[in-house]
């Protein structure tokens, strides 16, 4: 082993295929996960928006704009798993 003051090289545990294919599952269904958790709240704010939007008044009293166009969010996330 070279060793040079306070550095030395390490040699790392090879990983065996299952922890690699374990390690690559778990990365997947996280990033499922946070696709799914993103659209969830994606529809709630825009929910919340249009809710505003509609029954919405500025100080002074006047409604505020046209009412929204509703919008239908994408039954499946956009992003892409890889």
């Amino acid at each position: 082993m070279y060793t040079h003051g306070w550095c030395s090289r390490v040699r790392l545990p090879a990983l065996s295929l299952w922890t690699l294919a374990s390690l690559q599952l778990n990365a997947e269904k996280e990033a499922k996960r946070r696709l799914e958790q993103e659209l969830w709240v994606e529809s709630r704010a825009n929910a919340a928006y249009e809710a505003y939007r509609v029954n919405g008044r500025a100080s002074d009293g006047k409604r505020v704009g046209a009412a929204p166009t509703p919008y239908t969010p994408p039954e499946v996330p956009q992003g892409k798993c890889t």
